[in-house]
């Protein structure tokens, strides 16, 4: 059986949208959301905003946001509010905290993973 999450990043529609020709160096903060299919060599920070790192990006650097979606690499610690997925293909060297955490099949991940269970400290609503 293959494990498959029943939806793609492509099924996004996301307010801000860096194309596979972008590179970018330093951090970078958004409020929304984002959709990274170049390169960036720095941080990622949202309070709640939601990100896409598409399989034709790399990420080197940290990332915290809301809901953290991968396709693509990243090297650096993931953290997210309320859930991080890995899509097929996507490569992570890093550790994930998480209250919500999925992977499909074909995925490398190096690293460790805290799916912690208070929710309200978050603020992710049960249900």
């Amino acid at each position: 059986m293959v494990l498959k999450i029943p939806y793609s990043i492509d099924d996004f529609i996301v307010k801000t949208w860096c194309k596979k020709d972008v590179y970018l160096k330093g951090d970078l903060h958004f409020s929304t959301s984002l959709r990274i299919d170049g390169n960036l060599d720095g941080n990622v920070y949202s309070d709640n905003g939601f990100l896409i790192v598409s399989h034709t990006s790399t990420v080197r650097g940290d990332i915290k946001a809301g809901v953290i979606m991968i396709a693509g690499k990243v090297f650096g610690n993931i953290s997210a509010s309320k859930k991080v997925e890995l899509f097929s293909g996507a490569e992570v060297i890093g550790s994930i905290r998480a209250p919500i955490f999925r992977m499909e099949d074909n995925v490398k991940f190096e690293g460790e993973c805290d799916t912690f269970e208070d929710y309200e400290e978050v603020g992710v609503k049960h249900g």
